[in-house]
């Protein structure tokens, strides 16, 4: 365990904890600490954190809201899923304070309900899935994959939803498409559309991804593109 300062590098295998009164932030994996100026700084801190975790690591960024008071982190979290990371949220019935897990899962950003003992595989399951997805040529195939897919994807979801998603920026659709599948730890299209066409939760949560693909549909039919 190390309490965190300024200029510490991040390293793998150390639990790094905040100084008292601080904020902490990561800039190319190396952590910066500012004092609080007050009360609501101390309060935001976790939300900070989140923020430049999400902005420092992108699609390899990972929040967990353990048992706690407040909604400190809910915001965070909404960073940390707009860039594609995983989010995690204690089970709140194991929770000795469930107000920041219930606060976290309300955002609905949450990818995973989990008690605290069974985060550390479900952590392990998906850092091993990103070693494979997250190279250079995965990225790209992939890529290429859903955006060959989309119609068929556009198809399946009007069906279920009434609404045509055909006319929508395509990259957007397949980025949260992506994020959806990282978060099943999917690694080909085909199966995730399987998927898709027998699950209607499925459905439910790529629509409901970060609420995009339902504001795309509203701005679609004002004749807005994104």
């Amino acid at each position: 365990m190390k309490e965190v300062e300024t200029g510490l590098k991040l390293q793998s295998g150390i639990f790094y904890h905040a100084p008292p009164h601080a904020s902490v932030s990561l800039k190319d994996g190396i952590f910066q600490v500012k004092k609080a100026k007050d009360r609501e700084e101390q309060f935001i801190a976790v939300d900070y954190l989140f923020r430049a975790i999400a902005k420092d690591n992108g699609q390899r960024s990972v929040g967990i809201i353990l048992s706690g008071e407040g909604s400190d982190g809910s915001q965070g979290l909404k960073s940390i899923s707009d860039a594609g990371g995983l989010c995690l949220a204690q089970t709140p019935e194991t929770a000795d304070f469930p107000s920041m897990p219930n606060h976290a899962i309300a955002s609905g950003v949450v990818d995973h309900v989990l008690s605290v003992g069974d985060m550390p595989a479900e952590l392990v399951k998906y850092e091993k899935y990103l070693s494979k997805i997250l190279n250079v040529k995965s990225t790209s195939t992939l890529y290429h994959d859903i955006t060959a897919s989309i119609s068929e994807i556009c198809d399946i979801l009007h069906k279920i939803t009434k609404h045509d998603f055909k006319h929508y920026k395509t990259s957007t659709l397949v980025r949260r498409i992506q994020r959806r599948m990282q978060v099943l730890q999917m690694l080909d299209v085909q199966s995730y559309i399987e998927n898709l066409r027998d699950d209607s939760k499925e459905s439910e949560a790529l629509i409901k991804e970060r609420r995009q693909l339902f504001a795309l549909c509203v701005l679609g039919q004002l004749g807005v593109r994104e």
